[in-house]
């Protein structure tokens, strides 16, 4: 996994994300949002929606496998 994964990042502008947890889980946090600690657990067959420019970072919890899909606002992947 890369290492900027794990530090608070974000989408770029007109980008989507969506994580997808194939086995274990991960935490999930928004950075920018209070409410969103502790962090969401993303579970196995799980998804998270990624807004285009919203820091967020991901939180290992052990052995996972998950992806990142990248959408792009016109419908581009």
């Amino acid at each position: 996994m890369p290492p900027a994964l794990l530090g608070a990042h974000r989408v770029a502008e007109g980008v989507w994300g969506l994580l997808h947890v194939w086995s274990g889980s991960v935490g999930f946090r928004f950075e920018d949002d209070p409410a969103s600690t502790p962090d969401r657990h993303v579970g196995s067959g799980q998804t998270q929606l990624i807004p285009p420019e919203r820091p967020h970072r991901i939180v290992i919890e052990g052995s996972a496998e998950f992806d990142v899909a990248f959408y792009r606002a016109d419908g581009e992947r």
